[in-house]
Formats: structure tokens, C-alpha cells, sequence
């Protein structure tokens, strides 16, 4: 499971795979954007995301190119809305109507997905309330084409906000009467801040809002005319010499810059705070958990403790993974921590979640079908390969058997002909007729319990569910004669339906699965199944090669 962060400053990702059933950080790496190829969350330089991407891929060492992709700015808009108390499969439809009311782009522009996330408690109005995330189509379109020309495939679009509930926060643990508090994480970035309020889990409001810290540097950069390498040496470091009253009065100015940046950053977090608390249904806030490359800035914690009078504390992205065999030091582990929040969140929107709820995709609907049905062709035309082997084996194997028995059926014909046709010779014909007739018994014996095989497998093929394809198959005549197909299948549903198509088949009888095991590894079906053969598909070749016709 590998989540991809596309952010201001560079580009990210980490790797988790599960170690004794425990998520465990596998590998992760960076690769630095220059200035400007992302602003505010949106793709402005293809090329310098692209080549940067396939960078971080040469040297990070990740063993599979399938990524969860993560997007968040202001072309991202999550709302909270009812719906009428409806079957699962029927709110997607119901929201193309219904979802262009609470978002301000038009709705043929967007790609939408959702979470119920409760129900009202109005027994005479019953109402789904749903958790709404929408974005601007051509911006989903445009993370997917850097990464895709990068040469990575995107297996699910994820919100990145929702990415840090997964990673800051321990699953909730829903249990009857406990005070579940409700929290609030603050994911300060280098271009965006992103505000996110979660309960249990579920996320109740979130906003990304256009200004991080990279705000902070330009503003050093452009009022103290220097270069923006230096604005950010002096933001983080608030270095100078010791008795170069210059170089003192520089840190001076540049601490005024910070404070008042970082105040103006923490002011518009208050404003979105405030807004989320108005709501009627609003839960108070209990605790705010600070993270993002921004985060480290000095004196930042302290300002958003100061301002929202609520406890503030710097979270950590290992809360919920461990860490593999990495060659990295503890320093650095703590460096990189603030930046691993959202990839690690991202990579973990691949696990079941911990609670009954469907996880959110903004990957195109039109992408996924079209994704499907290369997967299906894809199959289709393995299991028709396999199934054109089985096939020829067979019959080569039989045809091999008799092709000798044709050839001395066809010289006792020609022979007998020729008695025919010479009166004087009755005495040889009779011995003759009774070699040919030894023979057509010969014959009839060895295609007493003959199999019209080819019958049997166009049939078999023409039954096979899309989603299941043969590894093995095995046909015996022995009476009664008997088939063992071994197969696979993408869930548990294709082997009940490749069971229902064997009976629909006239040459088999009495189909069954014997064995039916699911991959620990991915989402496939291993299982064996066996029939009998009917009556059927026992062939008349017999009959032919006594007339002569075969």
C-alpha cells in the first residue's frame, strides 16, 4: 500500500505493508519541486511534477508502481447533507440530482463520492445524513495525467484531509456509553493549511484553506530583499552572528515577519473554527492535533494554543504504524515525521476501515469502468489461453490413439474393396470380413466410452463467468466418466456463480465445488471443482469410422 503526496514544496510517498498483521512503514522518500510547479494544492509546472515523481520512484525503492494519489485545495468541497432513507446502491443516483445544491461548481463538472455517516432520529421523517465530498473534474484530471506519464498507475483518489485522521489518530473504538471526544487536526503545509474535525472517526467538517508556510518565507524574501533560500534559512533557524548588530537586527525584523504571519495564519484557522462551531449540530472540540511540514516553525504551536484556548500538541504520523527495517536514525525519523502524516494516511485508505464506512474515491468514474474492462478482457483472454491448451492437448493425445486404428480400418477397406471386385477369389474375401470385423470391434472398443471433449469445453467456455478463469482441467472416461476443474475467481460470489453456470451445461451432471480458498495476499479465489459426465457427451465417432466417413 503506497500513498502519494503531491504538496507545494515536493513531492512524497510511503510505502506500508502489513507484518504480523500490523501496518508496518516499509519505505518512503521525497523529491523537493521547484518554486511554483504546485501552488495552493493545484498542478501549474506538468513537467517538473511529472519528472519529479518518476525521480522519487528511482530512488525510493518502493516495490510496486499502484499508488493511492491524495489531493487537497479549495477544488475540493466537503458538505454535510440529507437524504431520504434509500437502498445503498440508490444514493449515488439520487445525489446527480440532488448534490448540485450544496456545492458551487456545476455538477457535470465535478466527480462526487460519499459516506453515510448516521441517520436522524425523526421516526415520522427518516433521513440519511451524508457526508458529501466533491471536486472539479479537470483538477482530478490533472493529478492523474502527471502521474500516469510518470509511469504509475492509480489505484483510488483519496482527500487528503481524511488521510490524517487515519494516521494521527488511534481507530475509534465505538463502545456504549463512552465520552468519544471530538478532535480537530491542523495540517499546516507549505502552500495550504488544511482544518479537518473528525469524531470517531468521522469526519463532521473540513476546510483547506490557500496560505501555509511558505507564505511566511516570501514575506521574508520580499521585505527584506533577499533570495527565498535564505527567507527560509532565517524562518526556521532564526540564526545570527553573536556581536554583528547587523546580523541582529535582521533577526529582529525577521521575527516581527514570522509573528505576524504566523498570527494572520492562525486567525484565518480561528475563523473556520468558529464557523464549524455555529452549526447547531456542532460537537465541541476537545483537543487539536498539529501537523505538516509547517508545524515545526517556532513559536507556531504556541500561537494556535494561544488564540483557540483549546489544548494544542504536535502529533506524530507513527500513531499508527510501525516501523519496518529502515536504515534512518531516530533525529531523522523525527524530521521527517511532521512530512509522513498524509502519504502514510493515504497508503492506509487501502485497509478495511475500522468502523462501517465506505471509503471515499475521487477517481472518475469513467476511469474505473474503463479500468474494469481491461481487467475483464484481460482475464477473458487467460483463461481463454489456458482453456485453447487444455483444449489441444486432449485432443491430440486421442487423436494420436486412433489415428493408427484409421489407418488399418482405411487398408482393410480398400482391401475388401478389391476382393469385390475379383469373383474368384470368395475364400480370401471371407478371411478378410473377419479381420475387418475384428477390427470395427477393435474400434468399438476403444471408443466405447469416447467423449466428444471439444463439445464439453466450448460449452464450459461459453458458461464461464467473466470474473473466473481455469488453471487446470482434467477429464476422465472411466465409467462413470468424471471432470476436475481447478479455477480462479476475483471473490467467493464468482465461485457460487461458476457453480450455478456448471449446471446449465447438458454434458455435465451433479456439478460441485470441493474446495473454495481465498488469497491472504489479494482479493482472489482459489477453488476445485468436479462433475460427472451425461450421456451427452459421449461422442458418435464410432459410428463414423464404421461407415468410413472419419
Amino acid at each position: 500500500m503506497i500513498g502519494l503526496d503531491i504538496g507545494t514544496f515536493g513531492v512524497r510517498a510511503a510505502e506500508i505493508s502489513m507484518v504480523k498483521g500490523l501496518p508496518t512503514l516499509v519505505s518512503f522518500g521525497q523529491v523537493v519541486l521547484p518554486p511554483g510547479a504546485v501552488h495552493a494544492g493545484e498542478i501549474v509546472d506538468f513537467q517538473a511534477v511529472t519528472e519529479a515523481i518518476s525521480e522519487l520512484w528511482a530512488l525510493g525503492g518502493f516495490s510496486s508502481k499502484k499508488v493511492v494519489l491524495g489531493v487537497a485545495n479549495q477544488l475540493v468541497f466537503v458538505r454535510q447533507m440529507e437524504l431520504p432513507v434509500m437502498p445503498v446502491e440508490e444514493i449515488k443516483t439520487a445525489l446527480q440530482f440532488e448534490a448540485g445544491e450544496h456545492i458551487p461548481i456545476p455538477i457535470e463538472d465535478a466527480v462526487i463520492d460519499y459516506q453515510i455517516i448516521g441517520q436522524n432520529d425523526d421516526q415520522e421523517d427518516p433521513k440519511l445524513k451524508i457526508l458529501l465530498v466533491a471536486a472539479k473534474k479537470d483538477m482530478i484530471e490533472a493529478y492523474l495525467e502527471v502521474v500516469e506519464k510518470a509511469g504509475l498507475g492509480v489505484q483510488t483518489i483519496d482527500f487528503s484531509p481524511f488521510g490524517l485522521i487515519r494516521s494521527l489518530l488511534s481507530p475509534p473504538v465505538d463502545v456504549l456509553g463512552e465520552d468519544i471526544s471530538t478532535n480537530a487536526i491542523i495540517g499546516v503545509g507549505a502552500g495550504t493549511t488544511t482544518l479537518v474535525v473528525e469524531r470517531n472517526g468521522v469526519p463532521l467538517f473540513v476546510r483547506v484553506l490557500g496560505i501555509g508556510a511558505d507564505s511566511i518565507t516570501h514575506s521574508i524574501a520580499n521585505e527584506m530583499n533577499i533570495n527565498l533560500d535564505q527567507a527560509e534559512d532565517y524562518k526556521r533557524r532564526r540564526r545570527f552572528i553573536p556581536g554583528d548588530l547587523d546580523q541582529k537586527s535582521a533577526m529582529a525584523k525577521v521575527e516581527s515577519i514570522v509573528a505576524r504571519d504566523i498570527e494572520s495564519l492562525v486567525i484565518g484557522v480561528r475563523g473556520s473554527i468558529e464557523y464549524y462551531q455555529s452549526q447547531l449540530d456542532a460537537q465541541p472540540i476537545s483537543n487539536i492535533l498539529l501537523s505538516g511540514g509547517g508545524s515545526q516553525l517556532i513559536g507556531l504551536c504556541e500561537a494556535f494554543s494561544s488564540k483557540l484556548s483549546i489544548p494544542v500538541r504536535l502529533a506524530s504520523a507513527f500513531t499508527n504504524v510501525s516501523i519496518g527495517d529502515l536504515d534512518i536514525s531516530e533525529a531523522e525519523l523525527d524530521r521527517v515525521d511532521p512530512l509522513l502524516a498524509v502519504p502514510i494516511g493515504l497508503s492506509l485508505a487501502l485497509a478495511p476501515p475500522e468502523i462501517s464506512l465506505q471509503r471515499i474515491s475521487l477517481l472518475p468514474s469513467a476511469v474505473s469502468k474503463e479500468r474494469l474492462e481491461r481487467r475483464n478482457k484481460a482475464l477473458l483472454g487467460v483463461g481463454l489461453g489456458v482453456f485453447t491448451l487444455i483444449l489441444l492437448g486432449i485432443w491430440g493425445e486421442q487423436d494420436l490413439a486412433l489415428q493408427s486404428a484409421n489407418r488399418q480400418l482405411a487398408t482393410l477397406n480398400s482391401q475388401n474393396a478389391n476382393l469385390e471386385q475379383s469373383l474368384s477369389s470368395y475364400s480370401g474375401l471371407e478371411s478378410l470380413n473377419s479381420q475387418i470385423s475384428a477390427q470395427q470391434a477393435l474400434i468399438k472398443s476403444a471408443l466405447g466410452n469416447d467423449v466428444a471433449w471439444s463439445n464439453v469445453l466450448q460449452s464450459v467456455a461459453s458458461q464461464m463467468p467473466s470474473n473466473v478463469w481455469l488453471t487446470s482441467f482434467k477429464g476422465s472416461t472411466s465409467s462413470p466418466g468424471t471432470v476436475d476443474i481447478v479455477a480462479n475467481g476475483t471473490s467467493q460470489f464468482s465461485t457460487a456463480k461458476w457453480l450455478s453456470r456448471l449446471s446449465q451445461i447438458p454434458y455435465l451432471t451433479n456439478p460441485w465445488v470441493s474446495s473454495s480458498t481465498a488469497s491472504t495476499t489479494s482479493s482472489q479465489v482459489n477453488f476445485s471443482s468436479t462433475a460427472n459426465l451425461s450421456l451427452n457427451a459421449v461422442s458418435n465417432r464410432a459410428s463414423k469410422y464404421m461407415s468410413g466417413k472419419l
